[in-house]
């Protein structure tokens, strides 16, 4: 098995020539984030709407369901303490920009961590926000109005969030990323203190995702990634030191995500990181499965998986700092599907729960992208 250094080596790409700026702006003008590209080679994305409303940059982005009509709902969570609430169909000047249903004021810090999950009582959508006040809110995005309640014993910024579910039939699970170099778990719907606290990462916290383990009856996994340059994985409900790993990164790791090999079924966990790379990894044996190089001299920053629309296979997308995103085949690795050149920088990523569109939080604004 190769290492994550000797892959790199391998991937990376002859030196070309640098493209002269009047040309180079013609490219980036083609692959502005509100015009529609032919397809192909442009396989996803034709259509996309302007989610733009705050003063500052958008840190987070996540997806629920509207529960009447089934429709796509996008939160976005921003530098200026607030958080959005969008219909990303309801736009007013011609299908290009959206504006918000919902604005959310309650946090004194960055928001930078969001997720979505189902009320244990009533079914009823919730949004988690985390932010650098170290204070988690929980919110009914469908009606908007004050947090259903606060979270408060964070301790630390909070630079992540993910649920998941204890058990078959056990209540859903609020699950943080902190800078105290910790992730801790609380019950979603009533928690007030931590259930666990999970510790092994020696630096900040900044990526979590949570998958089924096929291997052991689908228990809940967590897997990590920290600016201490590693991925590890851990038994959310159990507690206790790392179930896994993963070693590779020569600089912090911003962002993961989990997905499952589309020929086995077993899980996987991508990595994006400050070296500019991304990784795909086996979690069962730590080792890595694909390097994925296509963000020279670039901050990865946000990651995330949608299926792809015709054959169901898994797709990963990644955007960094050099404000490009690139679309993946995680499964089979290789050179990017799709590259697209946006704004700004890409801070963050999510996928709707149907997989037909993903969210990007580019500036100050978010870009749903219809898949």
């Amino acid at each position: 098995m190769l290492s994550l250094h000797q892959l790199r080596r391998r991937a990376t790409p002859p030196r070309r020539c640098a493209r002269s700026p009047r040309r180079r702006s013609r490219i980036m003008a083609a692959l502005l984030p509100t015009t529609a590209q032919p397809n192909p080679p442009y396989p996803y994305f034709p259509k996309r709407i302007v989610l733009a409303a705050a003063s500052r940059p958008i840190g987070a982005v996540c997806t629920f369901a509207d529960p009447d009509t089934g429709a796509n709902r996008v939160c976005t969570g921003s530098d200026d303490h607030r958080a959005f609430v969008w219909d990303p169909l309801d736009t007013s000047d011609g299908g290009e920009r959206a504006e918000p249903l919902h604005v959310l004021e309650h946090h004194c810090g960055w928001i930078r961590a969001m997720a979505t999950f189902a009320d244990a009582t009533t079914g009823a959508p919730r949004l988690a926000t985390g932010a650098y006040d170290c204070m988690i809110n929980v919110w009914d995005p469908v009606h908007g109005g004050d947090p259903l309640r606060t979270i408060n014993g964070c301790g630390h910024y909070v630079t992540g969030l993910s649920t998941f579910t204890d058990g078959v039939m056990g209540p859903p699970m609020l699950i943080a990323a902190l800078a105290d170099k910790t992730i801790r778990t609380w019950d979603a719907t009533v928690g007030e203190f931590p259930a666990l606290t999970l510790k092994g990462h020696a630096d900040f916290v900044y990526g979590v995702a949570c998958y089924a383990d096929s291997a052991n009856g689908g228990a809940p996994r967590v897997a990590t990634g920290s600016h201490d340059k590693t991925i590890k994985v851990f038994d959310p409900v159990r507690g206790g030191a790392a179930l896994q790993t993963m070693a590779g990164h020569t600089a912090g790791v911003n962002c993961v995500a989990a997905f499952y090999d589309q020929a086995t079924g077993a899980p996987r966990i991508a990595s994006g990181a400050y070296d500019s790379a991304v990784a795909i990894w086996d979690p069962a044996t730590g080792a890595v499965v694909h390097l994925l190089q296509g963000h020279p001299s670039a901050i990865v920053a946000s990651l995330a998986v949608f299926p792809d629309p015709e054959t169901g296979a898994p797709r990963l997308v990644s955007g960094a700092s050099n404000r490009t995103i690139r679309v993946w085949d995680p499964s089979a690795g290789g050179a990017s599907i799709q590259d697209l050149v946006m704004h700004m920088s890409v801070k963050a990523l999510a996928a709707t729960p149907k997989g037909d569109a993903v969210i990007a939080g580019v500036g100050s604004g978010g870009i749903y992208m219809k898949v």
